[in-house]
């Protein structure tokens, strides 16, 4: 282990203010609204989840009125589900999340890395990650994403302290919040028992136990995997490179690679090499998001590595003096398109403090209520549950139908197909922005659209044809059996965490004994 006999007092205190900062760069969520398109496709689930009384496995709410596996992992959509069945409203739920996964995300590392590597580590781990912008706001815009890192790093800890069972309850966990994280963390394991003998048994046995939860709903992924749509998306013509993150994760590779415990060396280097394949044709998810982290692992080594090296002669000066460094500048290369260009002034504090946001991460809300407050009563007005909207745009109707409870004839989500032939004559009311009004004659002259509200941005139209009512599917798996699988996790959980099950036999025998003597 890294600095044994080093001062961690300046350390601990350096991660303490930057959990304080954390925190409050993550209370604007709470108000803001979702800063990405992705959050109101979530809610539309969760709330069609209410609606069919559980899991459906069938998507009959943002294409309607046309059908589609739903293969999406559930777990976000449960815990939104959850939050409006307790009374809070879609967008509070949202903000909720969207605030409480920030700090959760990097102080469930820091506290893991803390306990099992160090302080320093720790602190440089916490640095590199929350001081890079791009990473900073990746964590809220992708939250199942973020909470099945969050999972796998619980079942790797809990791997490393010997509690096999609660490891292959998170792992499997895992699978049922984001594929591609599910994956990588799976690769890691797998990746970590072909190099080490020692954990070969027990990380093939958690790899294979955890497939094997996961295996219902990954039967569901096979049996409809010719509806998914694997196409490049807008993240894939830009990216954040972290010119700290990149340098000092490579020179580890050259420098303190051997010092470091091979479990961890072959489990981050396996994440690197499964989310490099993985997020091959999104390379903004490799370098500027959730595929960086084994990257700046490996970076907090090498920091530490150097620190160790100065504070023979200097103390913590070194430490100090990268701190400030990181956490003000952490300087990155913005690529565009084709047009590439360094940033020096990059930070997560540069960028909040000074109100900067990157136009690829979406900082800022999508939410804008001069815009969409009118939209939405009207359109409440107008519709009921059962009824479609439809826009120009697919964003502009996936937030709609979130904020209104509507159904939607367009999606955001891409990645299963969406076979619909006209997303317009289906609808009840279509909503279009007056910058794209040239190209909507022909739609509207068509099918008699009557206007119902101008605003300064859009115009809402009827469909006096419309005769469709969508009725709600059954749910396959209902929340009373969700409900009782979660409490079956916690059972499980707490009896292996706090080893109930030895504290129990160890009573009973010791209770066979005292009679046995009598």
């Amino acid at each position: 282990m890294i600095q044994e006999k080093a001062n961690y007092k300046i350390y601990d205190a350096l991660s303490a203010v930057m959990a304080v900062l954390i925190i409050f760069f993550s209370f604007p969520k709470l108000i803001s609204g979702p800063q990405f398109i992705d959050g109101y496709y979530h809610l539309s689930c969760a709330q069609a989840f209410i609606k069919s009384g559980g899991w459906v496995g069938v998507d009959w709410w943002s294409v309607a009125p046309s059908l589609r596996p739903q293969l999406y992992p559930p777990v976000y959509h449960i815990i939104i589900a959850a939050l409006k069945l307790l009374g809070f409203s879609g967008l509070t739920a949202l903000g909720l999340t969207e605030f409480l996964i920030v700090p959760l995300f990097f102080l469930c590392f820091y506290f893991i890395l803390r306990k099992q590597a160090s302080p320093v580590i720790a602190c440089y781990f916490l640095l590199l990650s929350m001081s890079f912008f791009s990473f900073f706001a990746s964590i809220s815009a992708f939250i199942p994403a973020s909470l099945a890192i969050i999972f796998g790093m619980l079942s790797w800890y809990f791997s490393k302290i010997g509690k096999i069972v609660s490891a292959i309850l998170f792992l499997g966990l895992s699978f049922y919040t984001h594929a591609a994280m599910s994956y990588i963390i799976f690769f890691s394991f797998i990746f970590t028992a072909i190099f080490n003998r020692t954990l070969r048994l027990s990380y093939l046995k958690i790899a294979g136990y955890s497939f094997l939860l996961a295996a219902p709903f990954l039967a569901h992924i096979i049996k409809n995997f010719g509806h998914i749509s694997i196409a490049l998306v807008e993240q894939a013509k830009s990216c954040r490179f972290s010119i700290f993150i990149i340098v000092l994760g490579i020179s580890a590779v050259f420098s303190v690679l051997k010092k470091i415990p091979s479990n961890e060396r072959f489990f981050f280097a396996g994440y690197s090499i499964a989310g490099l394949i993985i997020f091959f044709k999104y390379p903004f998810r490799f370098f500027s998001a959730q595929g960086i982290l084994g990257f700046i692992y490996f970076g907090a080594y090498f920091l530490s590595d150097w620190q160790m090296r100065l504070a023979k002669k200097y103390k913590n000066a070194g430490g100090i003096l990268s701190f400030i460094i990181i956490f003000f500048l952490h300087p990155t290369v913005d690529l565009n398109g084709a047009k590439a260009e360094i940033n020096i002034l990059n930070s997560t504090y540069i960028n909040l403090a000074s109100g900067i946001s990157q136009d690829d991460v979406n900082f800022k809300t999508l939410y804008y209520p001069d815009m969409f407050d009118p939209l939405q009563k009207a359109v409440k007005e107008q519709t009921d549950e059962q009824d479609i909207l439809s826009a120009d745009s697919e964003f502009v109707a996936q937030i709609l139908a979130a904020l209104t409870g509507r159904l939607s004839a367009k999606s955001a989500f891409k990645e299963v197909d969406r076979r619909l032939s006209n997303p317009y004559s289906c609808a009840k009311v279509i909503v279009w922005a007056k910058d794209n009004a040239g190209r909507f004659s022909k739609i509207r002259e068509k099918l008699k659209l009557r206007i119902i509200l101008e605003t300064e941005t859009h115009y809402l139209f009827s469909n006096p044809n419309y005769s469709i009512r969508v009725v709600p599917l059954k749910s396959k798996i209902s929340f009373k059996i969700i409900f009782a699988l979660v409490l079956a996790f916690l059972i499980i959980f707490c009896v292996d965490i706090l080893n109930l099950r030895k504290i129990f036999f160890r009573q009973l025998q010791s209770g066979n004994n005292s009679k046995s003597k009598k």
